[in-house]
């Protein structure tokens, strides 16, 4: 342990509770055969465990000291440690993602995995994001991470991880979720509308307190790309007049998804009459 220790950096924090690292990895439910990414690889704590586990492991560590280290200590065992940074790379194909995710990675690489084809991830996040993750519409945690993430998968909260399993000792309490990808709950008709659902969201959850209407008109010039909104208000007024008065965190993605649906299709329907 000691070795390990003189190899960590200032603003790393690697979870060494090997009770909590053993239920990561049960709860990641390997089977034989199947192909397990982890990122932020560290000193192998759980990279031990996902080995005991079975099925081939690939780990990702940027850190080339680390990497150097997780290379001698796995070199015998069905594990590719991959040196490099995961947001930048191309990931190897996988079946399940099992990691204690960089608190600086978290929201990236979240959405980096979600664009792969994987059964569950077993992820560990700093509370308070996981606490974004998981948030209910009204509640002062559902925003825009809640909803980019709902529409991708199903997350659920597993277990709080207090501050005092890592080394050194974070400022923070952790949290593992599990990650399971499925068909979206509500839907568009093409990429380019659910790219503009996403900008939407974007923009009128920068005012996430003012009624709905208010942040559309402030945030126009945000995901209307120069055009105007104003004919198109008398509509959205005809078939959304009461959510308009609502703020965004107070609506669910569904109810977004078809006012953005109506704007994007109006925008459209406007630019072919220019």
């Amino acid at each position: 342990m000691g070795s390990k220790r003189n190899l960590l950096k200032r603003d790393q924090h690697f979870l060494m509770d090997e009770r909590v690292l053993r239920r990561m990895a049960d709860y990641a439910e390997i089977r034989k055969g199947e192909k397990i990414l982890e990122i932020g690889a560290g000193t192998g704590n759980l990279t031990n465990f996902l080995v005991e586990n079975g099925g081939k492991v690939y780990a990702i560590e940027k850190d080339r000291d680390l990497f150097k280290m997780l290379e001698d200590e796995f070199s015998s065992s069905n594990c590719e440690i991959i040196c490099g940074d995961a947001l930048k790379m191309d990931l190897p194909d996988f079946d399940r993602v099992v990691s204690n995710l960089p608190y600086s990675i978290s929201s990236g690489m979240t959405f980096k995995i979600l664009e792969h084809n994987f059964s569950m991830g077993i992820l560990t996040y700093q509370l308070e994001f996981a606490r974004r993750l998981l948030g209910a519409v009204g509640s002062r945690n559902y925003g825009r991470l809640t909803i980019g993430v709902s529409y991708r998968a199903k997350v659920e909260f597993l277990e709080k991880v207090s501050r005092s399993a890592f080394y050194p000792v974070p400022k923070v309490d952790s949290a593992i979720v599990r990650m399971v990808p499925g068909e979206p709950t509500f839907h568009f008709t093409d990429e380019a509308s659910e790219k503009f659902f996403f900008k939407f969201v974007n923009a009128v959850f920068t005012q996430r307190r003012k009624k709905l209407k208010n942040a559309i008109r402030n945030t126009t010039h945000l995901f209307a790309e120069g055009k105007s909104m104003e004919e198109i208000f008398p509509l959205l007024n005809e078939k959304f007049k009461d959510y308009l008065e609502l703020r965004p965190y107070e609506l669910s993605p569904k109810t977004l998804s078809e006012i953005s649906n109506l704007i994007y299709n109006e925008l459209c329907a406007t630019s072919s009459n220019d």
